[in-house]
């Protein structure tokens, strides 16, 4: 026996109204939430999907009251047609298990999806439902930016190859160095000798001053202690008490070594409080002073060096070191190598900063002498030989215009040499070998 099918009953239509099937309005409002897929057919590429039947006009009010409120009438099953009724493609889904495609696993919905509360950013702009939602998730990206921003910013500042642990202990160094550099400028400044000789010790001196006044007055020190650590008024009026029934002199003093105190304790106090500038003041002075200091020593030096060369040249008549007066180029070629020597020497002393080299400079200054005397022994022998052969070859015949042996024998001409300076004496053997 077939199955009957169940089909809802027809509507009662009265003259002049229109047609209306309820469940058509339904159909149209499935159609809306979920389109329709087609008719499916055993083809494996789905067919284009039915176009959508029109709607039709709802009826009046008065109508939809007139009929809903009236009996429905029983009548004969219709036979079924293929478009009498449609059932919503969802439902269709439902019922025909052939048709029914597998759920999609959690990993591949939440693919797209952030996986965290702060939000990661997606490959693709994600859809959401309602526009709140949008505002919610771009608040959290938002949020998630602007904390690995920071992240970021602390990573950039912190030095390379330092954890947490050690860019904290390195910045807490860099702050008890800081506090360190602070007190170690202003116990600088305290210990320097140009703060001490003129600020310290007037200021003692003038404290010292005033006790002394106070006491010879038949006061208290102590109480002169409490008066000038108040300030303004208060410190006047306890002076006026203090100086009661004081004489006029020994008030007009107190106030004077006061004064002086009081600028004394001024000038310190500005120079502690800015430790760091005032060690730097006191520096730039005493490099200044120490400049003045190394001129003069320079200059005193120079004119040492000056006499010096002179002492050499006049009084122990250093033949390398003295100059002739000729125009010849042997004359004017020892003047140079002279010269030579005294620059050479000088530079020595000003500006060299080797101390090997100095010790081979010192070592050769004291061996000067003893080259010296081996020079003037080689000249007085060379001299004995020259007289010799003179006096063995000055006998024989020459083309003089007369005979006999030259009137100048060697004895006679060294004798002579003896008597002038050796500078010419020298001169002319240098320029008699040369010639050779």
């Amino acid at each position: 026996m077939a199955e009957q099918t169940i089909v809802p009953p027809t509507p009662e239509v009265t003259q002049g109204e229109s047609v209306s099937d309820p469940g058509f309005s339904i159909q149209a409002a499935f159609d809306r939430a979920l389109p329709d897929k087609g008719t499916r057919n055993a083809a494996p590429t789905p067919p284009p999907a039915a176009a959508e039947p029109p709607k039709a006009p709802a009826p009046p009010p008065t109508e939809e009251k007139k009929t809903t409120t009236e009996p429905a009438k029983s009548v004969e099953p219709a036979k079924p047609t293929p478009d009498a009724a449609k059932i919503p493609s969802f439902i269709e889904d439902v019922l025909d298990p052939s048709t029914q495609k597998p759920q999609r696993s959690t990993e591949s919905t939440q693919a797209t999806a952030p996986t965290s509360d702060d939000g990661d950013w997606p490959e693709e702009m994600p859809t959401f439902k309602t526009s709140e939602e949008a505002k919610d998730r771009y608040k959290k990206w938002n949020s998630s930016y602007q904390k690995l921003k920071f992240e970021r910013d602390q990573l950039k500042a912190r030095p390379a190859g330092m954890d947490e642990v050690t860019a904290a202990r390195f910045t807490q160094l860099e702050k008890d160095n800081k506090e360190m550099s602070g007190v170690l400028a202003r116990v600088s400044v305290e210990k320097h000798q140009d703060f001490q000789n003129n600020v310290l010790r007037p200021l003692q001196g003038a404290w010292n001053e005033a006790t002394r006044i106070v006491k010879d007055s038949g006061g208290d020190p102590n109480d002169l202690s409490r008066v000038v650590t108040l300030r303004g008024k208060a410190q006047f009026e306890e002076l006026d008490k203090l100086m009661t029934d004081w004489p006029e002199s020994a008030k007009a003093e107190l106030h004077e070594s006061l004064r002086q105190y009081r600028r004394f304790d001024g000038a310190r106090r500005e120079a502690i409080a800015n430790a760091p500038k005032t060690m730097e003041m006191l520096r730039q002075k005493d490099m200044a002073e120490q400049m003045k200091v190394l001129d003069g020593q320079r200059a005193e030096m120079s004119q040492t060096f000056s006499n010096a060369m002179k002492r050499l040249r006049d009084e122990l008549k250093v033949e390398v070191l003295m100059k002739g007066t000729g125009d010849d180029e042997a004359t004017k070629a020892w003047n140079e190598n002279a010269d030579h020597i005294e620059n050479n020497a000088k530079k020595l002393l000003f500006e060299n900063t080797d101390m090997e080299r100095m010790a081979m400079a010192t070592a050769l200054a004291c061996s000067a002498d003893s080259f010296r005397k081996l020079w003037l022994g080689a000249e007085a022998r060379a001299r004995k030989a020259e007289a010799i052969n003179a006096e063995k070859f000055g006998g024989e015949p020459n083309l003089s215009e007369r005979g006999g042996p030259s009137s100048s024998t060697p004895e006679a001409k060294f004798k002579d040499d003896l008597k002038r300076p050796l500078k010419d004496v020298f001169l002319e053997t240098l320029k008699g070998i040369q010639g050779k």
